[in-house]
């Protein structure tokens, strides 16, 4: 095969890889940000090594509810008691998140670019060597 076909296939490969694994999460995504809404929360405790968790707590009509997100880029510049905005869905306030909906679709979408381009590299890789085999 040609170096062009080669190219072809490593991107209809690797933009198909990157429409399955964004889809997957887009669409939850986009809901949460179109019916979500930014409310206060209190740090309530951190665990800043291993998994760097920050749970919180957060009250809404009335209610108090607790939340706890991993956090690692976070946890070290906030302390037990200090006031952080959250995400909240709207008819549903018992979910919560820490990172804004669009913030996370971003990094979504660089992961899934980043994956698939990873992953079509090592399919289109194997195809060839599977080729170069059979010769």
């Amino acid at each position: 095969m040609t170096l062009m076909r080669w190219v072809l296939i490593y991107a209809v490969t690797s933009a198909l890889i990157f429409v399955g694994i964004f889809s997957i999460n887009a669409e939850r995504r986009s809901h949460f940000g179109k019916v979500g809404e930014v409310s206060e929360g209190v740090v309530t405790a951190l665990t800043c090594d291993d998994h760097a968790t920050l749970a919180y707590a957060y009250t809404h009509d009335g209610r108090t509810y607790s939340g706890a997100d991993l956090s690692p880029d976070d946890c070290p510049t906030y302390r037990v008691g200090q006031t952080l905005p959250i995400w909240i869905t709207r008819g549903h306030p018992e979910r919560s998140r820490l990172s804004d909906p669009g913030d996370m679709l971003a990094k979504d979408r660089e992961d899934a670019l980043f994956g698939a381009a990873f992953l079509g590299f090592f399919l289109v890789l194997a195809a060839r060597l599977g080729l170069k085999r059979r010769r």
